[in-house]
């Protein structure tokens, strides 16, 4: 609107320094423009505020933004980037060639105060509009915060839905296709969903939609269902074929109208009964015996019989043994009514060479 106004305004004929004026204003406006756009990147280390040197390094079609302490990690993090995106570009088909910066938080403290609290229990976080990913390394150094590079393929998933898609996705649907691509999930996760349709505890898709439980037992069981869900879409609705799905949802023609079918409650509770149904066939209660929950309650069931066999065991031969005493007292008793008390056992001699002369 208002280089509208400027046009109309030099379309006047005004005076030379009436058109200098504007002329200097209007570049003076697209240098501000253009210095927030490139010099202000949407996440960095430098939104912290401590004072800390931090680094850059490019590589590879990727932005590396590190403290001194952790260049160590920016070669292996580069080549494992390197191999996520080429598993995300192998299974939608498509080039993936995208510039990606990527930001290494040293903690979790910093973390959480680039990505916001509800990540408290994520190794990584995607941020498609501004192509970035920022990575928690006091998670990805532990087991449970899983491994970099299944980890990268996992949010790279999440900005390639969010740059190709033409409309957002539900979140359940969106964590799925990461999961799926990233090949997350096994025994473990069918064997949970089996114990939560039994218990009544699977959560709702519709709340799901937006956002995940922010408890970690929850959101365990959120990425889990959402795993579980996406993968029957696939195999009932794209002939088992991620590449399918993605090509769908990414299509200019059917993208928009795909996602809004996830998106209507009606076709949304539809497909919820549909995949509940599913649950517990005799193939996933079979799986129940492999998985390791299985395996330590089987044990801590066996351990408890054993120590209650044990405890009736030691308390029958006990009563046994009494049984023995009473009957040794009563015969004792009975054989001193018939003979008498018994004398005193002989007492040694004292003094034996008193009775040698008697011989």
């Amino acid at each position: 609107m208002t280089f509208q106004v400027f046009q109309k305004s030099l379309s006047l004929n005004p005076t030379p320094i009436v058109r200098r004026f504007v002329s200097a204003v209007l570049l003076i406006l697209v240098a501000l423009t253009a210095a927030a756009e490139t010099t202000v990147p949407a996440v960095s280390l430098r939104q912290l505020g401590d004072g800390r040197d931090i680094q850059m390094r490019s590589a590879q079609n990727f932005d590396v933004e590190f403290l001194p302490g952790d260049d160590g990690w920016v070669s292996s993090t580069v080549s494992l980037a390197d191999a996520a995106r080429r598993v995300v570009s192998r299974a939608a088909q498509d080039a993936f060639q995208m510039r990606i910066r990527i930001v290494m938080a040293p903690d979790k403290d910093s973390f959480l105060k680039l990505v916001g609290p509800w990540a408290e229990n994520s190794s990584a976080v995607a941020i498609p509009s501004a192509r970035t990913v920022v990575v928690n390394l006091e998670a990805v150094r532990t087991p449970a915060g899983g491994e970099l590079g299944q980890v990268l393929a996992h949010e790279f998933s999440h900005l390639y839905v969010g740059v190709r898609c033409p409309r957002p996705l539900p979140r359940w649907l969106d964590e799925g296709i990461a999961m799926q691509l990233a090949r997350q999930g096994g025994i473990e996760d069918a064997s949970a969903l089996v114990w939560g349709k039994w218990l009544g505890r699977l959560i709702p898709l519709k709340e799901l939609e937006r956002q995940f439980p922010v408890q970690a037992d929850r959101q365990r069981l959120a990425y889990r269902q959402s795993n579980a869900v996406t993968r029957f879409v696939i195999e009932q609705d794209f002939d088992g074929s991620l590449t399918k799905l993605l090509a769908r949802l990414g299509s200019e023609t059917e993208g928009a109208r795909t996602a809004e079918f996830y998106w209507t409650p009606v076709n949304r509770q539809a497909l919820q009964n549909r995949w509940i149904s599913t649950i517990g066939s005799f193939s996933e209660v079979a799986m129940l015996t492999l998985s390791s929950g299985f395996f330590w309650g089987t044990v801590g069931i066996l351990t408890v019989v054993a120590w209650v066999a044990v405890r009736r065991r030691r308390r029958q031969l006990h009563s046994e043994w009494d049984k023995e005493e009473r009957i040794y007292a009563a015969l004792d008793e009975e054989e001193e009514k018939v003979w008498g008390a018994s004398e005193a056992e002989e007492q040694p001699d004292e003094e034996p060479w008193k009775h040698r002369d008697r011989n």
